[in-house]
């Protein structure tokens, strides 16, 4: 055999090893990126949407405001989330976020691992846990401040699973019924 066959082999398998190493590093920092878009994507959304909820919280009985939200998961980006939530915040949370010991606060829930499932996505919102918040987009019948979780942000009734906002884009609309109810719900033309 000449010297040029013997070597063929080995350069080979290192090249196909070089190659599973490139392909390997290529998904890894895609799915990163993928993942962080889509953590951006949620934050401005829970943003708008938390924002815009204090803006209708201050003004008038029968302020109301439109709002667009996506909190849609895209392929795979998403990874791990299952729902969206309102829940009243952790005194610690709303003290350091507002500067007040209670808050509204908006989460972003992952599936369960091993230590439980997670919050991914977290906005406060400066509304007092007090103020009943009535989401008519689905057939909740609990204003969603009053929902109970266990530890780990499963519902503690299974008819509060209604109550999640789904993983989906939505066009609602937010109005203060009276001093100490908003409510959420679709757009009507």
């Amino acid at each position: 055999m000449q010297k040029g066959q013997e070597e063929a082999p080995v350069e080979l398998l290192i090249g196909v090893t070089i190659l599973t190493f490139v392909l390997i590093i290529g998904f890894y920092t895609y799915q990163n990126l993928c993942s962080n878009q889509f953590e951006q994507v949620l934050k401005a959304s829970f943003s708008k949407f938390s924002r815009d909820m204090e803006l209708v919280y201050l003004g008038s009985v029968g302020t109301s405001q439109v709002t667009q939200v996506d909190f849609s998961v895209p392929g795979a980006c998403g990874g791990n989330v299952k729902s969206v939530k309102l829940i009243s915040g952790l005194s610690s949370t709303c003290r350091a976020q507002t500067g007040k010991d209670d808050c509204l606060q908006l989460i972003a829930v992952t599936s369960s691992t091993n230590q439980g499932a997670g919050i991914l996505v977290s906005e406060v919102i400066d509304i007092p846990p007090t103020t009943n918040v009535i989401n008519n987009l689905g057939q909740c019948k609990i204003p969603l401040n009053l929902l109970s979780y266990n530890d780990n942000w499963k519902p503690i009734s299974d008819q509060n699973q209604a109550c999640f906002f789904q993983l989906r884009a939505y066009t609602i609309k937010i109005t203060k019924d009276n001093q100490n109810q908003i409510s959420i719900g679709p757009v009507t033309t």
